[in-house]
C-alpha cells in the first residue's frame, strides 16, 4: 500500500504536474485512508460514482482499482445459466468513473491505471 501511495503521489506531482484542484482519484473505500496523500486527498471520487457533473473539471485521474464481479452474484447468474463477461463489466465500471472527469466536456485528461489488467482493458477499448 505504501508503494501504491508513493506511486500515486509521484504521478500527480512529478509526471502529470497537476494542481490539486484538478486531481481525481479512486480506490475501494476500505483502502481510501491507506492511499490518500498530500496534494490529492480531497480529489477522492468513489469508484462507483454515477450521474454527477461535480468533477467535470478534473483533468488528472488515478484509478487504483482492479474490479471483479461480486462472487455471490456471479454464482447466482451461473446457477441460472447466465454468462457474465467479467472483463466487460470491469471496463464499464472504469469508463463510468473516467466519464466523471473533464473528458465529458471533450477535454484532454491524464490517467494513471496501475493495475495491468484494468490498464490493458482500457487500452484495448481505446484501440478498438
Amino acid at each position: 500500500m505504501k508503494q501504491l501511495k508513493n506511486n500515486t503521489y509521484n504521478y500527480f506531482r512529478n509526471v502529470a504536474k497537476s494542481k490539486s484542484k484538478l486531481n481525481m482519484w479512486t480506490t475501494f473505500e476500505d483502502f481510501k485512508n491507506s492511499c490518500k496523500g498530500k496534494g490529492y486527498s480531497n480529489g477522492f471520487v468513489a469508484c462507483n460514482a454515477r450521474a454527477t457533473n461535480d468533477y467535470k473539471d478534473r483533468t488528472t485521474c488515478v484509478y487504483l482499482c482492479d474490479r471483479y464481479y461480486n462472487p455471490v452474484i456471479k454464482q447466482f447468474f451461473i446457477d441460472k445459466n447466465v454468462t457474465i463477461n467479467e472483463d466487460i463489466w470491469a471496463l464499464s465500471e472504469l469508463l463510468q468513473w473516467v466519464f466523471r472527469s473533464a473528458i465529458r466536456e471533450h477535454k484532454e485528461i491524464n490517467i494513471y491505471i496501475p493495475s495491468k489488467r484494468m490498464r490493458e482493458l482500457f487500452k484495448d477499448w481505446i484501440d478498438n
